[in-house]
């Protein structure tokens, strides 16, 4: 029983992040983030994202419209992803990184959406 109860809690531990990272079958890790700001307002604030991670990691952004394609690493894995805009949310894609990086890789974009999408956001 002991071990069973050892099986249980390992398996918890490293499959919640799993779970929570919603991968598509194609390999892609979906976002959606409400937010309260015009189009205008909400642009501006990933380009404030945007340059952090073009500043800390060296990610490459186009912009085409309201969506922007990324390329490039962030803490050592490489990625191709996209945001868009939208009226009350932004929605992103990434490149799934695989099942030992994908919880933590799901987190930080996830966090960092937030973060920028949500002024009173508090990042952990």
């Amino acid at each position: 029983m002991r071990h069973l109860k050892l099986i249980f809690l390992f398996a918890s531990v490293f499959a919640a992040p799993v779970m929570a990272a919603e991968s598509a079958p194609h390999d892609v890790m979906h976002f959606r983030v409400g937010h309260t700001f015009s189009a205008i307002d909400a642009h501006a604030r990933l380009e404030l994202l945007l340059a952090y991670w073009r500043e800390r990691f060296g990610v490459e952004t186009q912009w085409v419209g309201n969506e922007a394609r990324l390329t490039g690493r962030i803490f050592g894995v490489e990625f191709v992803g996209s945001i868009r805009v939208g009226k009350n949310a932004v929605t992103a894609d990434a490149t799934d990184p695989g099942l030992l990086k994908r919880g933590i890789a799901y987190a930080y974009i996830d966090k960092k959406l937030k973060k920028y999408m949500h002024p009173t956001f508090k990042e952990e």
